[in-house]
């Protein structure tokens, strides 16, 4: 049924493709909004929890603008529902693509998608629990000071809890991009160890960007990365020496397929760079030519030149058509015999 259905989107026209595309973003919006409403009917508490950790530190809060309070609650009950919603979301986007995809790409998609989820909330869990109290911490004591108080907006960091939040998600999806590509044959545990070098100052570039302007939550960035730098390479590891096992496998099986029909039509063995030798056969006896007509070569000979031009890719399939005696095989035959008569 899932093939079926597979083969059915995949030969949709441009109007159907449309229809789809909007009956999914229809369904996403929809799940979206009511996310949504549940996550900011139950966003003060989890706001409050935040801010919580500040207080511990000793920040005072304030909100320089009427609504500046309403629209931080907003923004944090959206990111929240985006990501409640996320699996839903990578659903449709899945059912929309997966069509078009080959059978390796999609062994290689799918658990990733799983996986990356895992990671995401992994990462998220990590900032909230170990790097943002730390952060927070070094903060407050590196601005102490006798004529500078301080009086944190609440945008302002709520903003920056979210950001760290989100920026150890993407962070933490660091594994699955390494499963990915070395899943597709894109990237190999070689090339992560030649870079290695050359990865680790990306990484303290990479978390300089996109982090807040301070050594320790640069380090709290970048120390991650590296570990997970590390994680992905032994996850490479293990994917590319599955891979080459799986391949391994697959070629014992063509050859040995290859084999059993090679033995079973042994005048089609130069197909496939074998040996020109026949199988040996029980000794009959052989009758006299009658003179006057020329040995039955030709179409042999025909046959053997017909497969050695054959390339490397079409030797399969071509050998099924010569043994099947299709029906343009069987007119050259008889063409052959009209010009053996003929002579």
């Amino acid at each position: 049924m899932s093939t079926q259905k597979g083969n059915e989107q995949a030969n949709m026209s441009l109007v159907g493709h449309l229809r789809e595309i909007r009956n999914r973003i229809a369904l996403s919006v929809v799940a979206l909004l009511a996310a949504f409403v549940i996550c900011f009917a139950i966003i003060k508490p989890l706001a409050n929890a935040m801010l919580q950790m500040g207080l511990d530190a000793g920040f005072q809060y304030v909100y320089l603008s009427p609504s500046e309070l309403l629209t931080s609650y907003f923004k944090l009950a959206l990111v929240l529902a985006v990501v409640v919603v996320s699996p839903l979301l990578i659903f449709q986007i899945w059912g929309f693509v997966a069509p078009a995809l080959t059978k390796k790409e999609k062994r290689a998609i799918r658990p990733a998608l799983l996986g990356g989820f895992f990671f995401f909330c992994l990462g998220a869990t990590f900032s909230y629990m170990v790097a943002l109290p730390f952060m927070i911490q070094f903060l407050v004591n590196f601005s102490t000071s006798d004529f500078i108080h301080s009086a944190i907006s609440v945008a302002s960091y709520l903003d920056f809890m979210i950001g760290m939040l989100l920026t150890f998600g993407v962070v933490f999806e660091e594994p699955m991009l390494a499963f990915v590509l070395t899943k597709l044959g894109i990237l190999t545990p070689d090339i992560l160890r030649k870079v290695r070098r050359y990865a680790i100052p990306l990484i303290f570039v990479i978390a300089a960007v996109i982090t807040p302007p301070d050594v320790v939550s640069q380090f709290m960035v970048a120390v991650p990365m590296i570990g997970l730098y590390e994680l992905s390479i032994l996850i490479s590891c293990v994917i590319y020496k599955k891979k080459q096992n799986e391949d391994d496998d697959e070629d014992e099986d063509e050859d040995d397929d290859i084999g059993s029909r090679t033995a079973t039509f042994p005048h089609m063995n130069r197909l496939f760079g074998g040996s020109n030798e026949v199988a040996p056969r029980s000794e009959e006896p052989k009758e006299k030519q009658p003179k006057g007509e020329k040995p039955q070569t030709k179409k042999h000979k025909f046959l053997d030149t017909y497969c050695q031009n054959l390339t490397a890719k079409a030797r399969a399939n071509e050998l099924d058509k010569v043994i099947g005696r299709d029906v343009e095989t069987e007119r050259v035959i008889q063409i052959l015999n009209r010009r053996q008569k003929n002579n």
